[in-house]
């Protein structure tokens, strides 16, 4: 390989990572990030990489850098917000979806993985801290994030299940907080 030829590094890191070999990966995109350090997807895809492996603050550098380099690229804020849900950091995994959706208002994940964290967060009793006053206005602005992602992507099959669970966590929460008659 031509030690100049970012790409080629580039090219073999994603082969590397496909085939699992993730430190192997990391190596080229390492030598690709050194001959050209503005190229933003190496910083995800390294990002991406170190999410594989559970280095989470490794990943978010890096998708901070890709960021830093283009802030219109969605996939990058999906990722990240992706790995904060990982660190069980919700508000900072819903601002990243919310971002994403922002740049591209059709952007059917990021509306499922919002639901999603919105739901774990009220399952995990951390509500307050994405800006809910409960657990049941948790659920509701998750199961209208759902719909959102279901008007994009209708024919998505993980949507309806989870927009079910949520639904059935608010029939609970309904029928416990029912006065006894």
């Amino acid at each position: 390989i031509d030690p100049k030829y970012a790409q080629v590094y580039f090219n073999r890191g994603i082969a590397y990572d496909n085939l699992g070999k993730y430190e192997k990966a990391i190596k080229d995109y390492n030598k690709a990030i050194k001959i050209n350090p503005k190229n933003t997807d190496v910083y995800y895809n390294r990002g991406n990489t170190y999410n594989n492996l559970k280095k989470y603050n490794e990943a978010i550098k890096d998708y901070n850098k890709a960021i830093e380099i283009n802030p219109k690229n969605t996939d990058v804020y999906y990722n990240r917000g992706n790995t904060y849900a990982n660190l069980k950091k919700y508000d900072e995994a819903i601002k990243d979806y919310d971002k994403a959706i922002e740049i591209d208002p059709k952007y059917a994940s990021a509306y499922f993985n919002k639901a999603l964290v919105l739901f774990i967060a009220a399952l995990d009793n951390k509500f307050s801290e994405i800006g809910q006053e409960s657990v049941e206005q948790c659920y509701q602005e998750a199961l209208q994030t759902i719909d959102k992602g279901l008007g994009l992507a209708p024919d998505n099959e993980k949507f309806i299940p989870l927009k079910k669970t949520i639904e059935t966590e608010l029939k609970k929460l309904s029928k416990n907080s029912a006065p006894n008659s």
